[in-house]
């Protein structure tokens, strides 16, 4: 829909959240038009949202990378 919300699960290796990290997310249009970008911050629980608001009903590729520690 137009007003979404992604949720980001990040976890070590033995499945331990990992809280105060960031996401980076990137919304790709089939035209290739990065129509939402930005970083996010994990919680306690390991889990981090990308609200999206105005997004047209269609096809996209999410794209999310975590840069480590």
């Amino acid at each position: 829909g137009s007003n979404s919300t992604i949720y980001i699960k990040l976890t070590d290796n033995e499945k331990t959240s990992l809280s105060e990290r960031t996401v980076h997310v990137q919304l790709t249009d089939k035209n290739g038009t990065v129509v939402y970008k930005k970083d996010v911050k994990t919680h306690a629980t390991g889990v981090a949202m990308a609200q999206l608001s105005d997004i047209s009903p269609g096809n996209y590729t999410l794209d999310v990378k975590f840069d480590g520690d």
